[in-house]
């Protein structure tokens, strides 16, 4: 426990000056006064601790559950002042009572003593407390303490009222504490005892330096002066809130650090809670309704809605309100505010379900009336569980609508969703709704979209209504959908017919259908033939025909059936004719997906760049996910595209707007990539996060032949890395075979042949492992890419010894000049350079310069990729792992400008925790001890 007397020596030292007065016979009474938690308690027993030795203290504390107990209070004291009395005191003290005072010396109830001070019996008890404390002070000093005096009982008051107007001779000094502004102090015998102060203090909020001494008690430093500003920002200098702050500090044993200052933010003591529930309990109805009332409407409430929620006229309002400041509990500056967030957790632990539905249904209808702005009228609607009225309705939908256009699509889900409990469960009304939601869902929550779009089917009126219904759902989602919905997609699309037959709009409807059969059939063949027999030109011109071409193209990109160049051509016009304003949600993907394959990534870039400048928060976090497999697709994952990839691992949003395809591709290019990089020998878990995180996402479609393979390319990454090649061998060679199963042979998309090849080699297996590269090369050529070509060509020349491997990686270094694949290029160039270092070591060199040219910041040990350096026999580290990546470099910039983590990550668009991680491996690489000798370090580097 922490002593709460930092910013209280005036008062300290007048206490004793008082002290010392008591003891030369000049007795008096002092009051202090004060908040909750401000240090009254504390500082009565720092006086007593720096009382003479000679002096005795008599404390007493009033209780809330003891006020019926007459003479209560009196009792605390003169109890231990009768056991201390010896022969001749009690003599004394016998010769002066009265009968009615005896009582008080034998411990005897003295109930049923009247009140009132001039009753007789009163008159004789008062008396005989004043006689005995008298007798007891003859020889010593007394010092009479008595702590929250507003809840003494009524007959003490009036003894203690008695015995300070009668101090003026004695050696005894009386300081009793007040919660200035309690309710219960608000009575004639508090009122009588104040009127015979002879000096009130009133304890205010600790200053900045007063805080610091608290810090500096609990951990022996004074902490940094962020720490001690965010300390006094969040505990408005009361002592008893940050004492429970600085406690839980401790207990998880953080230091008073600049690091610590967003953990004293958000630190919400149970303790400090449970000790206001407490105080709150004993507050009369009024301040407890006005209590609830601000906890309803939030921070910024108005004066005027806060009072008719709290049942108060204006008079009222005033005297609560300031009450309640008075006693510590709000702030009210401008608009009433609560001083701390456990205070509002303490008020809503007082508060039952029903107290808080009538608040926020009244809160709704209040702020609907006085035309508050939508949004506020719906959050209070989201807290009502019970039906309201179709008004209620109507201001759900628009602020939903504005959510929308805001980006926020949490909030419009949420809305929306809260709109079905006000409609009827069969009604046309609540299609239209379920739609709606739908529209907003698919972006965040594909699942709960795809229930909600079936249920408004099944309420549609029509074949045309369930098709409109249908075409909600958007083609990427559709490749990993149920059987119950791709089986009601396939009765609907049959029934409406082909899109041939039909008129204008009918015929855009039949095209969407048709889109979204096919997206979720996942029928190579039937796209195949669909894509070669349609009209290209007439198709581009609708957004169903648009996404009817999307679709087939990423079909017939993943299977290889029509030539890359094929596919750049149709997806650069795909593009150039879809909007940059409907975002990367929907069919987009698709063909960014078909694009990557055919390593087509520029023009798409800034494609992706417009529709984020037109979108929301949810198509950043898609157009994130588009760019991770484009540039990863690309052998760019550096480390802007890594901060990109974290920022996924925890973000929503983007895992609808990527097909089962385009997921495939960026778990197979971040492993290709991860396997690569040099690990500290701690590490083990060996999949990206990114990876981890899309496994998770996928866990419940596992039966999926294309979702079977990513989760068995998972396991073989993480095999490799934890050196089981027989077991990551088994893991590739069954993703392979899941591919097959499906028809998806393009080697663009999993190079697993060529995985398999070089776990072969390693087992010492190496013509199997050149068969399997060489089918691999075949379909490459076949495909047209440069990248895959070259991958093939490489690994071949890898596993071929002699001249002939050397003439294959050269095959390999020639055709990669015209990849846009700098990770291949590079690879390629270390590997040849590596073979002809003992033949011709000029040539070596040059090869080996043009690879690490390349990737300038990679260590040559992370370009090559294990599998290759185990073929090559180097497996050693490169000594560029211990600089830091460019992340790393942004995140020290950061640092030294004085950023918090969370300011860090907010920043970046990342957890804190990836702040941190990035942050340990700074300090490891530069061997320092934490912020502090960072920013000291990185100054000298820039003075110098």
């Amino acid at each position: 426990m922490i002593s709460v007397l930092a910013d209280r020596e005036i008062e300290l030292t007048l206490l004793d000056e008082l002290a010392r007065a008591a003891g030369n016979r000049d007795g008096s009474l002092v009051v202090v006064s004060g908040a909750i938690g401000v240090g009254k308690t504390a500082l009565l027993a720092g006086v007593a601790s720096r009382a003479h030795p000679s002096a005795v203290v008599l404390d007493a504390t009033g209780s809330i559950v003891e006020r019926l107990f007459p003479f209560g209070v009196i009792r605390q004291l003169c109890e231990p002042v009768v056991a201390g009395l010896d022969d001749t005191e009690r003599a004394q003290v016998d010769e002066g009572l009265t009968e009615f005072a005896r009582p008080l010396l034998s411990g005897e109830d003295l109930f049923g003593v009247a009140v009132d001070a001039r009753a007789p019996v009163m008159q004789q008890v008062m008396h005989g407390v004043r006689h005995l404390l008298n007798v007891y002070g003859a020889n010593r000093q007394v010092l009479v303490f008595v702590d929250d005096v507003q809840w003494a009982d009524l007959e003490s008051l009036r003894c203690l009222g008695y015995l300070a107007s009668r101090l003026a001779g004695t050696s005894v000094l009386m300081v009793v504490t007040l919660r200035e502004g309690s309710p219960e102090g608000d009575n004639q015998g508090v009122r009588d005892l104040l009127a015979c102060a002879g000096r009130v203090l009133r304890l205010g909020p600790l200053s900045a330096t007063g805080i610091r001494s608290m810090v500096r008690q609990q951990f022996g430093v004074s902490g940094s002066d962020q720490f001690v500003n965010v300390c006094h920002e969040v505990s408005g200098g009361n002592p008893m809130v940050l004492r429970a702050v600085l406690d839980e500090l401790a207990a998880v044993r953080r230091c008073p650090v600049d690091d610590s200052a967003e953990w004293v933010r958000d630190c919400r003591p149970a303790l400090l809670r449970d000790r206001l529930v407490a105080r709150l309990r004993a507050q009369p109805d009024s301040a407890l309704e006005f209590l609830r009332a601000l906890s309803c409407l939030g921070p910024g409430a108005e004066p005027e809605i806060l009072a008719r929620l709290a049942g108060l006229d204006e008079l009222g309002y005033a005297e609560v309100a300031r009450a309640l400041s008075d006693q510590g509990f709000l702030l009210t500056d401008r608009t009433p505010a609560f001083v701390h967030p456990v205070m509002r957790e303490a008020v809503d632990w007082l508060t039952s379900p029903t107290q808080v539905e009538r608040l926020h249904t009244a809160a709704a209808a209040w702020l609907h009336a006085a035309g508050h702005p939508v949004e506020h009228v719906a959050d209070h609607l989201l807290a009502v569980p019970s039906q309201q009225a179709m008004w209620a309705v109507d201001v759900l939908r628009e602020a939903a609508e504005g959510a929308v256009r805001r980006g926020d699509v949490d909030a419009a889900t949420r809305y929306l969703r809260r709109t079905l409990l006000d409609t009827a469960p069969d009604s046309v009304s609540r299609a239209d709704l379920l739609l709606d939601l739908a529209a907003v869902e698919h972006t965040v929550d594909v699942s709960a979209a795809t229930r909600h779009v079936l249920e408004a089917v099944s309420l549609s009126r029509g074949v045309a209504g369930q098709a409109a219904a249908l075409v909600r759902l958007s083609p990427a989602a559709l490749g990993l959908s149920s059987p119950p919905v791709l089986n009601t997609l396939n009765q609907v699309a049959a029934a409406f017919g082909e899109s041939g037959g039909l008129p204008g709009p009918d015929r855009e409807l039949a095209l969407r259908l048709e889109a979204r059969v096919l997206a979720g059939s996942q029928e190579i063949d039937s796209a195949v033939r669909r894509l070669r027999g349609a009209d290209h030109d007439e198709l581009l011109e609708s957004p169903g025909g648009r996404e009817l071409l999307g679709v087939t193209l990423e079909l017939a990109a993943v299977s290889a059936a029509i030539p890359a160049a094929e596919v750049r051509r149709l997806g650069h016009r795909l593009l150039d004719r879809e909007p940059a304003t409907s975002g990367p949600h929907g069919i987009a993907s698709m063909v960014l997906c078909a694009l990557s394959l055919a390593e087509s990534s520029a023009p798409v870039e800034s494609w992706l760049d417009a529709a984020v400048g037109h979108g929301d928060p949810v198509a950043r976090a898609a157009a994130d996910a588009s760019r991770t497999l484009l540039r990863a697709g690309a052998g760019r994952v550096d480390d802007d595209i890594e901060l990109v990839a974290e920022r996924l691992v925890t973000a929503d949003g983007w895992f609808s707007a990527m097909s089962v395809a385009g997921m495939l591709r960026t778990v197979i290019a971040l492993e290709l990539y991860g396997r690569g990089r040099v690990r500290r020998e701690t590490e083990t878990d060996v999949a990206h996060p990114l990876t981890a995180r899309i496994a998770q996402l996928c866990t419940d479609r596992a039966e999926h032949p294309i979702v079977a393979a990513l989760l068995r390319a998972v396991a073989a990454s993480r095999a490799c890395g934890a050196g089981e090649p027989r077991q990551a061998l088994e893991h590739v060679l069954d993703c392979g075979r899941q591919l097959d199963r499906a028809g998806w042979c393009n080697p663009a998309l999993v190079p697993w042949r060529s995985g398999a090849a070089l776990l072969l080699h390693q087992l010492g297996e190496t013509d199997e492992a050149l068969e399997l590269v060489s089918t691999e090369h075949e379909l490459a050529v076949g495909w047209g890419s440069a990248a895959s070509v070259g991958r093939a060509l490489a690994v071949r020349g890898a596993l071929t010894s002699g001249t002939a491997g050397v003439r294959l990686l050269r095959d390999a270094v020639d055709v990669l000049a015209e990849s846009s694949n700098e990770l291949e290029r590079a690879r390629a160039h270390l590997v040849l350079g590596t073979r002809l270092a003992d033949d011709d070591r000029g040539e070596a060199d040059i090869h080996l310069r043009l690879g690490r040219e390349l990737r300038e910041e990679d260590p040559a040990d992370r370009l090559v990729g294990y599998e290759l350096r185990v073929v090559i026999g180097t497996t050693g580290t490169d000594d560029q792992s211990r600089k830091l990546t460019a992340a790393e470099r942004r995140v020290v910039t950061m640092v030294v400008d004085g950023l918090t983590n969370q300011a860090i990550a907010d920043e970046l668009g990342v957890s804190r925790r990836a702040v941190e991680k990035h942050l340990t491996n700074v300090y490891t690489k530069l061997d320092v001890t934490g912020r502090a000798e960072l920013k000291a370090t990185q100054t000298a580097d820039a003075t110098r």
